[in-house]
């Protein structure tokens, strides 16, 4: 490579890292998420509470988007135009603000009221976004880097259906798998742990399951990575998976190890 091609790639990554450290967000949210338990009919009130981090002036517009996990569930958010869902949550909220000026390193609470239809019965999402420009870092060829926080909106008949089965167990080497799927009316985020226990009642390896995040009416893969190598023998793997507050999904699952076969589900039980 030639001296002026090598300086041309330096100068282009300094460009870059100008662009990315200018588009940081200066205004942080308290709270990512507000998750709201709610009766038919109620009307409820909020606020979200932003800080302005930095010693500029700041000013954003307010707007609401739908949003959705994204298959396979493992947390990723497609965001969508506002009302597009079945599960959209912006026909109920109303918002004071439109647009907001943060004077440097000023806090702002923007209120929110929630009216529930007195027909609920599902969960319904949101996210309420806060936007701003920097024209500042405004590029040849019309690139404007916008940047944005936002606030989920989780909204939730009381007597919600927190139901899920796991189905389709399977093996592979150091690994099992089943299809947890979400039979109640709103998202779920399971919190999964597991531990095997060997032939003599002793623990031989515990874990966490990895998170998924399931609306109403889906399925996503639900994995366990064991941590220790098994001998062939006899076991015993005791699946507790929390559902959010006291709902909980147990499964106790024997299965054989033996060469060269490899595992065997046995017996599984609720």
């Amino acid at each position: 490579m030639d001296r002026k091609n090598s300086i041309r790639i330096v100068l282009g990554a300094w460009m870059l890292i100008c662009v990315c450290a200018s588009a940081r967000a200066q205004v942080f949210i308290a709270e990512g998420k507000v998750r709201r338990s709610v009766f038919p009919g109620e009307n409820i009130a909020g606020k979200v509470t932003l800080h302005n981090t930095s010693d500029q002036e700041v000013s954003m517009r307010v707007y609401w988007e739908d949003f959705v996990y994204k298959p396979p569930f493992n947390g990723t958010k497609e965001f969508l135009r506002q009302g597009t869902t079945q599960h959209s949550l912006v026909s109920w909220v109303n918002v004071s603000s439109r647009a907001l000026t943060f004077p440097p390193f000023a806090t702002k609470t923007v209120p929110y009221t929630i009216n529930v239809p007195a027909d609920m019965d599902k969960g319904h999402y949101g996210v309420l976004f806060f936007e701003k420009k920097n024209p500042e870092v405004s590029m040849e060829k019309g690139l404007t880097v916008v940047s944005r926080v936002g606030c989920l909106f989780f909204v939730e008949p009381e007597n919600k259906r927190k139901e899920a089965v796991l189905e389709n167990f399977r093996f592979t080497e150091k690994q099992l798998m089943a299809d947890f799927i979400n039979q109640g009316n709103v998202i779920l985020i399971p919190d999964g742990t597991y531990y095997i226990i060997d032939e003599e009642g002793m623990v031989f390896d515990r874990g966490q399951m990895a998170k998924v995040y399931v609306p109403p009416g889906k399925s996503a893969q639900y994995t366990m990575v064991f941590n220790a190598d098994l001998s062939p023998g006899v076991y015993t793997l005791v699946m507790t998976i929390g559902l959010e507050e006291d709902d909980v999904l147990v499964k106790e699952i024997d299965f054989k190890k033996s060469y060269p076969s490899g595992f065997n589900i046995v017996e599984i039980r609720d």
